[in-house]
């Protein structure tokens, strides 16, 4: 299969490689099917490219990788409503948001992206951790993790 993305031009990717999102994205949850786009071996991004608009397209990243200490917590209905027994069968991301001024970069902690490796299943859902945020800076992490 193939689709046409604006952002990352033409893409193939088998059935074996489509995510099924049933509730979608918080404000997209119209689209219910994707699939993950590693960004490069140097990369912190992936993308999650939407097959049902071609148009949309996730930047997402792995938040142990920008935030020390980071561990995800949500409730375990969470985990049970995708059938995850255990962290093995678990991806979680993070999505980013680049606005006009790069250094403003920041990626959503309270709303975790949640994957089940084995069924490829996924949900967005919000975290406990009061202690992040929506728009938590990338940057400032990052400094934090090099000192």
């Amino acid at each position: 299969m193939r689709i046409k993305s604006p952002k990352l031009g033409e893409v193939e990717f088998s059935d074996k490689e489509v995510l099924d999102f049933p509730e979608g994205l918080y404000g997209f949850e119209h689209l219910k099917r994707f699939i993950l786009i590693e960004g490069g071996k140097k990369s912190l991004f992936s993308y999650l490219q939407s097959i049902d608009d071609e148009n949309v397209t996730f930047i997402i990243a792995n938040p142990a990788e920008i935030i020390k200490g980071y561990s995800i917590d949500i409730e375990q209905s969470e985990y049970d409503s995708l059938q995850i027994k255990d962290k093995e069968m678990l991806a979680d991301f993070v999505i980013v948001t680049i606005p006009e001024n790069i250094e403003d970069i920041s990626v959503n902690l309270l709303g975790p992206v949640i994957i089940n490796c084995r069924t490829n299943k996924g949900k967005q859902v919000i975290s406990k951790n009061t202690d992040y945020s929506t728009k938590h800076n990338i940057l400032n992490e990052l400094q934090k993790m090099a000192s």
